[in-house]
């Protein structure tokens, strides 16, 4: 593939990546004021922006956009424990049903 090609096929990709990925455009634009480096960490940065996840659950995320992506990046100890693991969350639910707060750091036995 020549230098012009790949070029245009790059720059094809980022304008398709730019409409299917619209309402985290709309998101990324609105909080760029809020954060010195535009997101709150670095490494989530991705040009032209990142998409914004509003749900996961196992190795899917869903997007504001209602795209489903497999989350190949992961981290924050999904690697451990994956998305939304119901042991985590039964154990939450459990904790608020006894109008424990998760801040506290306290459990009752």
């Amino acid at each position: 593939m020549n230098e012009k090609k790949l070029k245009k096929y790059i720059s094809n990709l980022g304008k398709e990546y730019q409409q299917r990925f619209s309402r985290s455009k709309e998101i990324f634009n609105k909080g760029c004021g809020y954060f010195p480096n535009k997101v709150s960490q670095v490494g989530r940065m991705l040009k032209p922006f990142p998409p914004f996840i509003k749900q996961a659950n196992g190795s899917r995320i869903k997007t504001v956009e209602e795209i489903e992506l497999v989350d190949f990046w992961q981290g924050h100890f999904c690697n451990i424990l994956r998305h939304n693991p119901s042991l985590i969350e039964e154990e939450i639910k459990s904790n608020l049903n006894k109008n424990l707060g998760l801040q506290i750091g306290y459990s009752q036995n």
